[in-house]
């Protein structure tokens, strides 16, 4: 969604919208673009004619080429073209690391913009040919289509090394300091070439298809730096893997749809259609982050949002920032001379009609058919309107001139009148004899909210948080920006809603754990158990986390509900092992009737034998869950990330609960084994009825060597030392 300036034309609009349209097609990934300028005939649409849309159908991504070079292969191939021309004494090398770094980084950005644009182009020619032939079968459109892909695909990479190994060559030698005196000639003789404008053989064929009149004289090639590059691109062929282009990168601000639309005088938007129309009329703007400005005077809302604006492009990582330009509209002007008017004989209310006749028109009559009725309004034709000169040309009447001539000469003097019709004086003169016609500059709209004229001023925010952004820029416009006497301002935009889920997900968070602490103790009756059963959470953060950062997402709305879920899967599996060891303790008589080598032999039995149940619930789930981190279709953009935290968060779970768990239940019951049996009375930590159990009655094995009557004495003393256990 393009704005540009006020004052834009129907044809400017309609000429921009075409240019941008076509560009927009050229992208292989693109199957239709349909455009508009201005309002649709629709009550939800108040788009103004600076206002321009394009509706971008994609194709499919399976039918997407492999076009696009990863930044990271792109930058290993500089770097060894740059060590290369180093190496052959073409350039003079960096001064240090820094500057070979940043040559690398400045070359690299630059050659991949222009192989991206190569190789798009390249692959929106193959698909016209092939869309040529596909009318003709249009049947087999699939099984023909993915043929198509693979053709294309095949020479994209038999094209890739060559292309960017040549424009990357090029980027160096631009950029660096040349020392070989022949390949400096060619360059400079190349340079010459490029700003020399293409002539045409004869003027009727100048288009822009036209073969130039004199050929190019192409330079001479240089062995050394050809060889070089032809050596260079079949290393690179040999490693390099082309991708189909990632959606996330070829949408939204700074993405390759953004680069290719810079054009002056445009400021873009990219948003969905319906999310645009959800946030305009629920925020006002269609961008990231929009300052309302308020008050009662245009010029002070205007000169306040332009202060505005000018201090929040000095913050990092504000992008697009703009003010509505409300004023920049022309409007034509036309100021009454009275002295003059009065001079001739008319009054303003004449002048005035004469103009609204016409130049805006005047209903003459009302046709009636049927039950219909039709004004019929009278006006001068567009030529004589179109312009302010020709406004100042319009003539008004003064037949009052003629009158009062009638009145002096033809009848104080006896003259005829008819000889005075012919004289000197005209009967009409031109608008421009009795008042001021000049075009000035005025508001395009008028906007207002709760009584007070409105403007904002729209920017997105790039390599940042949004909200973090937020709060820097509201504590540098409260310092830097005096605003006029009755206005004030408000921040608005799509941060809103971060803002409110932040809000939302603090409480809930919290609330969920708590939940499941809350559930675990109404399960067991043990808050140790569930203080136990909650380790398994800090396990899941981890490992989703390490997910998030393998897959690149951000955090956002669907990653939180992820981890909220990853919270409960993790809780539910460990609670598959905490079952089977406390079934292990009560197999083996409870901690009342065992010794501590049969405790650890049954926590052992509860992790080590019953593990094939607990991996084969998780390996169901994870199964299940694995295809939605390459889901492509419609709401992948919602499902991977929310599944990225979720598969972490079980995995690594899964070796907190295997690994850990059991060695902490068993120090749990190791501890209440020995608070049991040094209370020869007293209450369970369970909260059981009281134990009256003797230290005589303890069922303990005999001691070897010993009578069987002092064992009770020396489990008295067993227990009295906690470390013997």
């Amino acid at each position: 969604m393009p704005i540009t300036v006020p004052r834009a034309s129907v044809t400017q609009s309609a000429d921009d919208l075409m240019a941008r349209d076509m560009v927009l097609c050229r992208f292989p990934e693109i199957d239709m673009v349909m455009g508009k300028a201005g309002r649709a005939e629709t009550a939800t649409d108040p788009a103004p004619m600076d206002m321009i849309e394009s509706m971008v159908s994609f194709r499919p991504p399976e039918l997407w080429p492999k076009r696009r070079l990863r930044a990271a292969d792109a930058e290993r191939q500089t770097r060894a073209v740059l060590t290369a021309l180093v190496g052959k004494q073409l350039i003079e090398p960096p001064p240090d690391r820094s500057a070979f770094d940043a040559l690398v980084s400045d070359a690299t950005s630059a050659a991949q913009s222009s192989f991206d644009a190569v190789m798009r182009e390249v692959a929106w020619h193959k698909n016209e040919e092939f869309g040529e032939r596909l009318g003709r079968q249009p049947t087999q459109h699939r099984a023909l289509w993915r043929g198509h892909l693979e053709k294309l695909n095949d020479e994209l990479l038999d094209r890739a090394p060559a292309t960017y190994t040549r424009l990357v060559t090029d980027e160096l030698l631009a950029r660096a300091t040349v020392t070989d005196a022949k390949l400096d000639a060619i360059l400079e003789e190349q340079r010459r070439q490029r700003q020399q404008p293409a002539t045409t053989r004869t003027v009727r064929a100048g288009h822009h298809g036209s073969r130039p009149a004199v050929p190019v004289v192409m330079p001479d090639p240089h062995p050394v730096l050809d060889s070089l590059r032809i050596e260079l691109a079949e290393k690179f062929r040999r490693w390099l893997i082309l991708w189909p282009q990632d959606r996330a990168e070829l949408i939204g601000f700074g993405g390759e749809l953004d680069r290719a639309l810079q054009m002056p005088g445009w400021t873009n938007v990219w948003t969905m259609p319906i999310q645009n129309r959800v946030d305009m009329l629920a925020t006002g703007v269609n961008t990231a982050i929009g300052v309302r400005l308020l008050g009662r005077d245009l010029d002070d809302v205007v000169r306040a949002s332009e202060d505005v604006a000018a201090e929040l492009r000095l913050i990092p990582g504000a992008a697009d920032v703009v003010a509505d330009p409300i004023r920049g509209k022309g409007y034509l002007e036309i100021r009454p001379d009275r002295t003059r008017i009065a001079h001739y004989g008319l009054n303003v209310a004449d002048v005035n009609e004469v103009v609204e006749t016409t130049v805006a028109g005047k209903v003459a009559t009302t046709t009636v058919q049927g039950r219909e009725r039709h004004p019929v309004r009278v006006r001068l034709t567009r030529d004589w309107r179109e312009d302010e000169e020709t406004v100042r040309n319009l003539l008004v009447p003064v037949e009052e001139i003629r009158t009062n001539l009638d009145q002096l000469t033809g009848v104080e003097l006896g003259a005829d009148p008819v000889d005075e019709v012919a004289s000197p004086l005209s009967p009409v003169i031109p608008l421009s004899e009795i008042a001021d016609v000049r075009i000035t500059e005025g508001p395009a709209t008028i906007k207002s909210e709760n009584g007070l004229l409105r403007n904002y001023v729209r920017l997105n925010v790039r390599g940042r948080g949004v909200v973090d952004f937020v709060e820097e820029a509201r504590r540098v416009v409260a310092q830097k920006v005096k605003l006029p006497a009755g206005v004030y301002l408000e921040w608005t935009g799509q941060f809103e809603h971060h803002v409110r889920a932040r809000n939302r997900l603090v409480l809930l968070v919290p609330l969920v754990i708590g939940l499941i602490l809350l559930i675990l103790y109404l399960t067991y009756r043990d808050w140790a158990d569930a203080v136990l059963m909650l380790l398994t959470v800090p396990g899941a953060m981890v490992g989703g986390v390490l997910f998030q950062w393998l897959f690149g997402f951000k955090f956002s709305v669907t990653v939180w509900v992820g981890y909220i879920a990853c919270f409960g899967m993790a809780t539910a599996t460990g609670i598959i092992m905490l079952v089977y060891l406390r079934e292990a303790i009560e197999k083996a008589g409870g901690l009342a009737h065992i010794t501590l080598d049969e405790l650890r032999q049954a926590v052992l039995n509860g992790a080590v034998q019953r593990l094939r149940p607990k991996l084969l619930t998780e390996g169901t789930t994870m199964i299940g869950l694995a295809p939605m981190l390459w889901a492509t279709g419609t709401g992948a953009e919602v499902i991977r990330p929310m599944a990225a935290p979720v598969l972490g968060g079980i995995l690594v779970a899964d070796e907190v609960i295997d690994l850990l768990l059991p060695v902490l239940f068993y120090w749990v019951r190791h501890w209440r084994w020995l608070q049991l049996h040094t209370k020869p009375l007293g209450l369970m930590d369970d909260g059981q009825e009281p134990l009256r159990v003797l230290p005589e009655q303890r069922a303990m094995p005999a001691v070897a060597g010993l009578p069987t009557d002092q064992t009770s004495s020396i489990v008295l003393d067993i227990g009295n030392q906690p470390e013997f256990g």
